[in-house]
């Protein structure tokens, strides 16, 4: 076989840092998400490894996702997630966990054509995987813990029987895994980036919702790629949830830091993303809910800064219906030495997804 790289996301290690080491307390917040989201075709939460299993007949058209959750170890050559040959569907492919032969990298193999090597993986810490497949474009898009991290110029098709934690054929079976497939769902479409963000968050309960809308291209070059755009405290002001996203539960918190200090904070929601979720110039920021508005109430920021608000926002509340997803965002007053000098700026965006 040949031996393909593929363009590797350096932040991995970043983004993957924070997962939790004990997953089976989060796994009932994966399969809620799932059930909330895009209809998957087959989902389970009993996979032996390694077993064959009978997935159903999958359509590849229009797109094909396959996601997991996960704790495996880099253990032999190769391991597989997911695959199957020679059984006269689909196609001869494997998902891998780690591709051949100890890359300790995640990948896809063509079976008796190539092996694409697409990026690191997260040995003995519970990760979130998803291979989007787009079969008139020939590629898939790995997603690691709700990140795109690499493409592969490869569209693996795969239905009816496969192996799950081994390359099934009737033959034999090779590249055993060895390790935890807690959870698995197969979709006949390919999820979006913030759908999949949701899934992770949910499985690994680190931050909620999909962040975006980040400072950059604000309107006088005061960019910040990790919060708004900048402001008089020095940095671009952010927004975090905290709680839950049951509407249910009410206990949603959201957090506002490097808010001018002193400064009044404004916190609305939109039914959409503007302009792709890259946002719109805006005073001194960068406007990025659209649709329908709402302002979920004022507070004035504390002398560092920060400024928060909940629980009690979702009981009632008309702004945030069960099944929703709504972009969050701050508006912030900032009349005294603010960056363009128009007098208030903003966060940058949060997207969340709510449920029962």
């Amino acid at each position: 076989m040949v031996m393909i790289k593929i363009r590797r996301y350096l932040g991995v290690g970043l983004a993957v840092a924070v997962a939790s080491s004990v997953a089976q307390a989060d796994l009932s917040d994966w399969v809620n998400a799932v059930a909330l989201g895009t209809p998957a075709k087959y989902t389970s939460t009993a996979i032996v490894v390694p077993s064959d299993v009978d997935i159903g007949v999958i359509s590849p058209s229009p797109g094909l996702t396959y996601e997991f959750v996960i704790n495996c170890t880099n253990a032999g050559l190769s391991s597989t997630l997911m695959g199957s040959r020679n059984t006269g569907v689909g196609t001869n492919s494997a998902l891998k966990f780690e591709q051949y032969a100890d890359t300790l990298s995640l990948g896809i193999t063509d079976s008796g054509v190539a092996d694409y090597t697409m990026a690191p993986n997260i040995p003995d810490q519970d990760s979130h995987v998803a291979f989007v497949v787009d079969p008139a474009a020939a590629t898939t898009e790995l997603f690691i813990n709700g990140v795109s991290v690499a493409v592969a110029p490869y569209a693996p098709h795969l239905t009816n029987l496969v192996g799950m934690g081994h390359w099934y054929s009737p033959g034999g079976s090779v590249d055993t895994l060895t390790g935890t497939i807690y959870g698995v769902a197969v979709y006949e479409t390919k999820l979006t980036a913030p759908e999949l963000a949701e899934h992770s968050a949910a499985f690994l309960s680190t931050v909620l919702g999909s962040p975006n809308c980040f400072g950059i291209g604000c309107p006088c070059g005061n960019d910040d790629g990790v919060g708004g755009c900048i402001n008089s405290s020095g940095s671009g002001s952010k927004i975090v949830a905290q709680g839950s996203q049951s509407v249910g539960t009410d206990d949603l918190v959201l957090l506002g830091s490097d808010i001018p200090p002193g400064g009044s904070a404004i916190l609305f929601s939109g039914t959409q993303r503007l302009n792709g979720g890259a946002g719109i110039l805006f005073g001194d920021g960068l406007r990025c809910a659209g649709g329908s508005l709402q302002r979920l109430g004022i507070r004035v920021a504390d002398g560092t800064g920060n400024a928060s608000w909940g629980p009690g926002l979702l009981t009632g509340a008309s702004w945030a219906p069960t099944g929703s997803t709504r972009t969050l965002q701050i508006w912030t007053a900032d009349p005294v030495n603010g960056s363009c000098g128009t007098g208030f700026n903003t966060s940058h965006g949060l997207d969340l997804l709510f449920a029962p």
